[in-house]
């Protein structure tokens, strides 16, 4: 089974419930995403989310001690695990670029993985997100309230 593991950026814009940064896998897939990937042999998940924010968004994460964050836990996707990370930050998303990968898979073609980035309210990140990561969000919403 795969393990994946990523970190969700949240930022509250005066309103009770927080703003969630989520990010949009290239071509035609129904739904977004937060910044995540496969945990590498010998690597850590919250190594992995770090890793994996930054070459899905060019950007740093805003911090790299694990203390700082939310751990939200993990949900199955298929037959995946995926687990999250959260810490409240800001991130400009038009400035963001993702690493390429090959796509279709064994083609030689390199895509961009992600092509798009965008803040959502929590209500419509609910609405735009992967459906199996809901359980994430709600559990960001518990720990933040």
């Amino acid at each position: 089974m795969k393990i994946s593991a990523g970190i969700i950026y949240f930022k509250f814009t005066g309103k009770n419930e927080p703003d969630i940064f989520l990010a949009h896998s290239t071509g035609k897939f129904p739904f977004y995403s937060f910044p995540k990937g496969e945990v590498e042999q010998n690597e850590e998940l919250f190594e992995t989310a770090l890793r994996e924010f930054e070459e899905e968004t060019s950007h740093k994460p805003v911090s790299n001690n694990k203390e700082d964050y939310y751990f939200l836990g993990s949900i199955q996707q298929g037959k995946k695990t995926v687990f999250a990370f959260a810490i409240e930050a800001d991130i400009n998303a038009e400035c963001c670029e993702s690493n390429e990968c090959e796509y279709p898979i064994g083609t030689g073609i390199m895509i961009k993985e992600l092509d798009k980035y965008a803040w959502f309210s929590y209500q419509e990140a609910l609405v735009v997100i992967n459906p199996n990561q809901i359980p994430l969000l709600e559990i960001l919403l518990e720990k933040v309230r």
